[in-house]
């Protein structure tokens, strides 16, 4: 084993023996729950070969531990990891510090207040992300609700924020059926600097209204990108970017039982990672032309149609277009569009048989392998 591994494991085992210790005492209530997901997936890339392979659909573990202080007061911590049902290794969320993370999903410590709100600080997705526990926008807006794991959704087709350490969040109670909220990152991808000038920061904020049949929900998010360090985990801070903003509105409505339908529309500026077009990727000619990030709007609608109890299907429709400056002062533009189907049925609460199929096509620089095909797949998903 090496000194990775045994470092992991010996983690792993403390931090069970001090879970263990804190249930004995019933100091705190704790949770252990999680979801395994795996599939089948057919994919073929237009133009190109037809692969088989079996698949994780973002299966996790995970810990929520409550306990009271007092009638309104509460002390939280979310501690969730991802791993592969596949081939039963950890997850990728980490990214660059996979070895040593190992609770990439998030790690928060949260106070919660019935009548004030709730303040959380550890690593998570924003207010304006895609992930709980704090997502206030796209988790709730997105017709299959993150259930596939690479199935291309809104937390792909638009700029949804990523996961990011040193996190600051506050969310309020609901109130005349608005909660809003607001998360800052103090070095999104890795530790903080003195100078905080050479940290990513990210500032977000999110809102829904949620009354009745009818959904709203805002966001807004502000990205500064760190100056150049070329030992970061962000392998765009290898050369300077400029600041990056997104906005997003979206409806829902949801008449009765049976049907639940979605919008949603973004403007992003100066974004560097949408609808698959990753500009902190791969080799550059020249790094002056990353400076700017993508201009580009992106949209989307869809419905859920419940047809009994378990059996619920699922559509959904995403546009993008947007354009990159160069530093010579020309544009490359890029194009994408993405139609989801998806039929699921649940044999009980805690176990769900499904079948996904996904066409996206690729224009100018996303016409590529990536953004271009057919994917299929079946799959079975285990909750606990």
């Amino acid at each position: 084993m090496t000194t990775t591994g045994k470092t992991r494991s010996t983690l792993f085992l403390a931090l069970l023996a001090a879970l263990s210790a804190l249930s004995v005492a019933q100091a705190a209530d704790m949770q252990l729950y999680g979801r395994v997901s795996t599939s089948l997936r057919m994919t073929n890339v237009e133009g190109g070969d037809t692969s088989v392979d079996m698949n994780n659909e973002g299966s996790r573990w995970g810990f929520k531990i409550h306990e009271s202080l007092s009638p309104d007061l509460s002390a939280n911590a979310y501690l969730e990891g991802g791993f592969n049902s596949d081939d039963g290794g950890f997850s990728n969320s980490g990214r660059s510090n996979l070895d040593t993370t190992l609770f990439d999903r998030h790690a928060v410590l949260a106070l919660r207040s019935k009548t004030y709100g709730e303040i959380g600080f550890g690593r998570s997705g924003s207010v304006n992300s895609a992930v709980e526990p704090y997502s206030l926008v796209y988790l709730p807006l997105d017709p299959v609700n993150g259930a596939y794991y690479d199935i291309v959704s809104l937390s792909v087709m638009f700029g949804a924020d990523p996961r990011a350490n040193n996190t600051l969040t506050y969310v309020s109670p609901r109130i005349l059926g608005w909660k809003t909220g607001l998360s800052y990152s103090f070095a999104t991808t890795d530790q903080e600097l003195p100078d905080s000038r050479e940290n990513n920061r990210l500032l977000s904020f999110g809102a829904n209204y949620e009354g009745g049949p009818l959904g709203i929900y805002l966001g807004a998010s502000y990205a500064r990108n760190g100056e150049s360090d070329a030992a970061s985990a962000d392998a765009g801070k290898k050369y300077a970017r400029e600041d990056s903003q997104a906005y997003t509105i979206g409806m829902t409505y949801k008449p009765d039982e049976t049907w639940k339908f979605y919008t949603a529309f973004q403007y992003q500026s100066d974004y560097r990672n949408v609808a698959g077009w990753k500009l902190d990727r791969g080799a550059v000619a020249d790094p002056l032309d990353r400076k700017h990030g993508i201009d580009g709007i992106s949209a989307m609608v869809g419905f859920n149609y419940r047809m009994s109890n378990g059996l619920r299907g699922t559509m959904s429709y995403y546009y993008f277009e947007g354009d990159h400056t160069l530093v010579d002062g020309t544009e490359e533009s890029g194009k994408r569009q993405t139609v989801n189907a998806v039929l699921d049925y649940r044999l009980s609460k805690t176990f769900m048989l499904y079948g996904t199929v996904t066409y996206s096509k690729g224009g100018d620089v996303l016409d590529t392998a990536d953004c271009s095909k057919w994917v299929s797949r079946i799959g079975a998903m285990k909750f606990f």
